[in-house]
């Protein structure tokens, strides 16, 4: 075999693995946009609010593992005054993989099931209390 040979094999086997790569990429699920993002862009103002008002007490919010469960507590500061909230576990790319929940006391707890070992999960926790609106962005990461 000459030295023009291998270069076509070298070549036509590159190709070969570009294809292959394009062909996985157009087969990967991820879910990177939210459905309805158009309706959260018109209250990105008042989330941005949100956010700010529940940072001083980030350093408060507890994560408990349980187990099967992962309880989180909200401050005590505002423990008492919660009428409403929800919690909202996001996995990074495949939404199949989220958990919702809502809770009107200071502690929620969100079932474990489903949800995948070694992944960098999003905690969004939103809620009212002393008729304002407050939230935290937490992480999770499940051993």
């Amino acid at each position: 075999m000459n030295w023009g040979h291998g270069i076509t094999i070298a070549i036509v086997l590159f190709m070969g693995f570009i294809v292959y790569l394009a062909y996985r990429t157009t087969r990967a699920e991820f879910d990177l946009v939210s459905p309805t993002y158009y309706e959260d862009e018109l209250v990105y103002e008042q989330d941005k609010q949100s956010l700010e008002r529940g940072l001083p007490f980030l350093v408060d919010l507890k994560q408990e593992d349980l187990g099967d469960k992962v309880r989180f507590q909200m401050p005590k500061e505002l423990t008492g005054n919660i009428s409403k909230g929800s919690i909202h576990v996001k996995h990074p790319a495949l939404s199949k993989f989220d958990k919702q929940a809502t809770f009107t006391s200071g502690e929620v707890s969100v079932d474990k099931t489903g949800l995948l070992p070694n992944v960098n999960y999003l905690v969004r926790i939103q809620f009212t209390a002393n008729g304002l609106v407050y939230r935290f962005d937490s992480n999770l990461i499940l051993t």
